[in-house]
């Protein structure tokens, strides 16, 4: 990492230090041995850090009590995490998520540890597909750590489905793991509803597949962000919607069924821009299944 040395504040764990910058400004630094050996007031050199976040000045001192508690291996194991996904899935973690992950690596460890296996989320199997790309890059990741030794525990493949959540969350650019579970719920509501009126079970490696999972998902954060928000985009032309209902009369059907379950669970109300491209993201992952 470039630029000018940083001067040591304090020790936060073995490889976390609370530092400050030529300005003043503070960071929370990560990297192997950075918070071992160094004193106040003692310069550490840039490229030993391996990631930096800026201290956030009303959450500063729960995020240091956050990262006192957590254990160096699952600090380093989150650090090994964080650089595989952000490389594979071309996504960055804030520092919220990236802790969030930290903890939950901690918490998983000392489970292990006391002989704790807990089975597969009950939403596994929806995650698997919904989520394929990502539970493949969770399993690549529990394999690598358990054959690198980073850990004084192996990870079981069990455990994947639980860091798929927090890959999605940042994909999401989400601070809370729950509202991806939400979502993830939702999603896999909306997919029963697409294969039943169908009769047809959707193929989870398509490219159509994919495209309608990222669709849902996006357009889902953005409900879930504006829940509170009187809506003001500019609604498309009314006859749209009709297009949509003569060209597409069993897609458009689904949409209302759609729309009906997720009034009942979230109260979100569609606006014909919305219905408009759920008609064409469900006649399209419905009528060409190929696999690009």
């Amino acid at each position: 990492m470039e630029g000018s040395d940083m001067q040591f504040i304090k020790s936060l764990n073995n490889n976390a230090a609370l530092v400050s910058d030529d300005n003043k400004y503070e960071y929370v630094v990560i990297g192997t041995g950075l918070g071992f050996g160094y004193h106040s007031g003692d310069l550490i050199n840039m490229d030993r850090i391996q990631r930096r976040f800026k201290a956030d000045i009303k959450n500063k001192d729960s995020e240091i009590e956050t990262l006192n508690f957590i254990r160096p291996d699952a600090l380093a194991a989150t650090e090994r995490i964080a650089h595989e996904v952000e490389t594979k899935l071309n996504l960055q973690f804030s520092r919220y998520q990236y802790l969030a992950l930290a903890d939950h690596m901690d918490l998983t460890l000392k489970r292990l540890e006391q002989a704790i296996y807990l089975p597969d989320t009950t939403m596994g199997w929806a995650i698997r597909k919904l989520y394929n790309k990502e539970y493949e890059l969770a399993l690549y990741v529990i394999k690598t750590l358990n054959q690198n030794d980073v850990l004084s525990v192996k990870l079981p493949d069990s455990e994947a489905s639980s860091l798929v959540l927090h890959f999605v969350n940042a994909e999401s650019k989400q601070d809370q793991v729950q509202d991806t579970v939400e979502i993830t719920k939702l999603i896999a509501g909306v997919i029963q509803i697409v294969q039943l009126d169908f009769q047809e079970t959707l193929d989870s490696k398509s490219f159509n597949y994919s495209r309608f999972i990222t669709h849902l998902r996006g357009f889902m954060v953005n409900k879930m962000s504006k829940e509170d928000e009187i809506e003001t985009e500019q609604e498309l032309d009314p006859s749209f919607l009709n297009l949509m209902q003569a060209k597409y009369p069993e897609a458009y059907m689904t949409v209302q069924r759609i729309a009906l379950y997720l009034k009942q669970q979230r109260n979100w109300q569609l606006s014909n821009n919305e219905q408009v491209y759920l008609t064409l993201h469900v006649w399209r992952v419905t009528h060409r299944q190929t696999t690009k």
